[in-house]
């Protein structure tokens, strides 16, 4: 996989970001897991419905036509709910409740769900220098989550590396706040989706081919996908950009790095 041109810089900054092969191919692994998981389940429920279907049929040839008009709609139930939200896969990292932190200034704070991927939604009201980034127990960055100057608000994660990732080292001269939300809480994008600043959003469509980007912003468009079999970089660019790339992962997530608006379609 490529790593993203020249540095993740927002307005200026200057702190360098790659993205690893490993650390992707990790990521859509746990994603494949937690996938494999809920597949499970559903299947258990079905053979369980099966197995009192015919237990209905030995009984009566009456009960066993209603039990298997009831099986059919609960089959086609379980199915759709199977994969009617890709937020339910996301799920299975585990849930809790949102944590909002406050501060001012330089600081290292927990993060809440350590050992578990999630969101974290930042604001900063200051006009120099902010810079946000996952560290592990000994202090070493595993990820740099926002790098900017001036006022912030965006969404971002740290799936990619939280296995490692035990605390927020923040550098600010003003006011920020980081609010930590589970996966699940990841908004679903619709097709024509707009969006603005860093943000993350699922996909969840029966199929699709194709994803068209644009991009209004003048520093680097960055757009990571994970999907259930993979993940890809799918575009790397700054300045304002309109193109459509190659993406079949139809249940699927973006991790959006731009300074101005954008929008995705299918």
């Amino acid at each position: 996989m490529n790593a993203i041109k020249g540095n993740r810089t927002h307005k200026g900054s200057t702190v360098k970001s790659r993205i690893s092969a490993a650390a992707a191919g990790c990521a859509v692994a746990a994603l494949s897991v937690m996938m494999a998981i809920c597949l499970s389940a559903c299947g258990s429920g079905s053979k369980s419905n099966t197995a009192s279907s015919s237990a209905s049929t030995r009984s009566s040839t009456s009960a066993s036509s209603t039990s298997s008009q009831q099986h059919s709609s609960a089959s086609k139930s379980s199915s759709k709910s199977s994969t009617k939200s890709f937020a339910d896969t996301l799920g299975q990292f585990g849930a809790f409740d949102p944590v909002t932190v406050e501060g001012s200034g330089d600081d290292v704070i927990d993060i809440p769900c350590a050992g578990k991927p999630c969101l974290m939604s930042v604001t900063y009201s200051g006009a120099h220098n902010f810079v946000v980034e996952a560290i592990d127990s000994d202090g070493s960055m595993v990820d740099l989550l926002v790098n900017t100057i001036g006022s912030y608000d965006g969404t971002v994660t740290d799936y990619q590396r939280y296995k490692k990732a035990t605390n927020l080292q923040i550098e600010s001269s003003g006011p920020w706040s980081v609010t930590f939300f589970p996966m699940s809480a990841m908004t679903q994008a619709t097709n024509g989706y707009q969006g603005s600043g860093d943000d993350v959003v699922c996909i969840d469509e029966p199929k699709i081919t194709k994803l068209h980007f644009t991009n209004s912003g003048e520093h680097n468009f960055v757009v990571m996908a994970y999907g259930m079999s993979k993940s890809d970089l799918l575009v790397n660019e700054i300045g304002a950009y309109d193109g459509t790339v190659s993406w079949s992962q139809n249940q699927s997530f973006l991790v959006v790095n731009s300074t101005g608006d954008w929008t995705v379609s299918w």
